[in-house]
């Protein structure tokens, strides 16, 4: 066996054993121990954390970072490797931040100029938007950690009530509008809620207090189609974010966020008949801020569980201009229940929304002013009415 290949075999059953003697690896490879203790040291010096431990049961022992051998990347596919780390520039926290960084240098390093040449003209010339949000995620990766390894957590959460500490046992973790999220069980209140990375203040492990749940069936893909299966008592309800189609904001803005807001409803596999939005906090930071941008809903009131009896519907209907019917038909959970006119001149929204929507979609419709005019149901045409009179008190009769 020549020595390059023995190196990159030996790598790998390091990787698999963790830890071992001279003399095992020296038989297992056919070599003397003098080879393998050059053979070691050659791996060492290529950057294998291997640490050396004396005594009658000593031997070597592969630290917590595992080596993978080398892989033969064409140049395309490392240019791609930079290309996909240019939609992740705007976030401000990142899983596996330093070693991202830290591979992408080592790529960087090894390229030729020409290559070097592509990538500094790709960061200037391609840009996946987000907002950019100053407020950090500290402990974004072990959410992810413990997502990955089924573990439950103890996390001090600040929301729209106050700082709480709760166990949660994370589910996974997703990003919109610059923001990361946090889907996960909760222990006390026995169901999936919805948490905002950056509002976990403190996180510790969980310890002996909960016994983990049984998580498996539970994916990320799942909580985005609103597929989460039956667990626990309370069942799998879901919290969405808080609507932030902000009222009086110039029409271009009201479209944005209106029709992200659908983008919303979509992500998660929402109908018009299925969301349950609280009360928006703020308005967006930006024209194209999702409803994902308002505080974090875990005290918001959730969804009915999905082995329960279905909610309460009130009948929805909206009077739409051109404009109108053009950004609603931008929105998945709308486009369905449009109906143009004959002239061409507008058309009709006709859906059904649960009660506790009424501020979420009141948010939606005031957005769009003139081109939206909500006709039923009655609760929602008096929350725009109680919204434009405080407006008109606000700025003066």
């Amino acid at each position: 066996m020549k020595k390059a290949q023995r190196l990159i075999e030996l790598m790998l059953a390091i990787n698999e054993r963790r830890r071992f003697t001279i003399k095992e690896m020296a038989d297992a490879f056919g070599v003397s121990e003098r080879t393998m203790h050059r053979d070691l040291q050659e791996l060492c010096d290529l950057g294998m954390p291997l640490y050396t431990e004396f005594g009658p049961h000593g031997g070597y022992r592969l630290l917590h970072k595992r080596m993978l051998p080398p892989i033969l990347f064409a140049e395309q596919e490392a240019v791609a490797m930079f290309f996909a780390f240019q939609s992740l520039q705007y976030y401000a926290s990142l899983p596996f931040e330093a070693e991202t960084a830290s591979a992408l240098n080592k790529f960087y390093h090894y390229l030729p100029d020409d290559a070097k040449l592509t990538i500094n003209a790709l960061k200037e010339r391609v840009a996946f938007w987000s907002p950019q949000r100053t407020a950090g995620s500290p402990f974004l990766q072990q959410l992810l950690e413990a997502a990955l390894a089924q573990r439950p957590v103890r996390i001090v959460y600040a929301s729209s009530g106050g700082d709480s500490e709760r166990t949660v046992q994370p589910i996974g973790i997703y990003s919109s509008g610059g923001r990361w999220y946090v889907p996960a069980y909760c222990f006390s209140r026995d169901k999936a809620l919805l948490f905002r990375a950056d509002r976990v203040l403190a996180l510790a492990e969980a310890g002996t207090e909960e016994a983990a749940r049984d998580l498996r069936g539970w994916t990320i893909a799942g909580w985005l189609a609103g597929q989460l299966p039956a667990e626990g008592a309370g069942g799998a309800e879901r919290q969405s974010g808080e609507a932030t189609a902000a009222a009086g904001t110039a029409s271009g803005g009201g479209a944005g966020a209106a029709a992200d807001a659908a983008g919303a409803a979509r992500a998660h596999g929402a109908t018009v008949a299925a969301l349950s939005i609280a009360d928006a906090a703020r308005p967006p930071s930006a024209p194209h801020a999702t409803p994902h941008s308002g505080d974090a809903l875990a005290d918001a009131p959730p969804l009915a569980a999905r082995d329960a009896a279905p909610p309460a519907v009130l009948p929805l209907r909206v009077r739409l201009s051109r404009e109108g019917m053009r950004r609603c038909a931008d929105m998945p959970g709308f486009a369905a229940g449009l109906a143009a006119s004959d002239d061409g001149s507008g058309g009709v929204l006709s859906a059904e929304m649960a009660p506790g929507n009424v501020p979420y979609f009141g948010r939606i419709f005031l957005g769009m002013h003139t081109d939206a005019i909500v006709e039923q149901p009655a609760e929602l045409v008096a929350w725009i009415r109680e919204r434009l009179q405080a407006l008109q008190a606000a700025y003066g009769s």
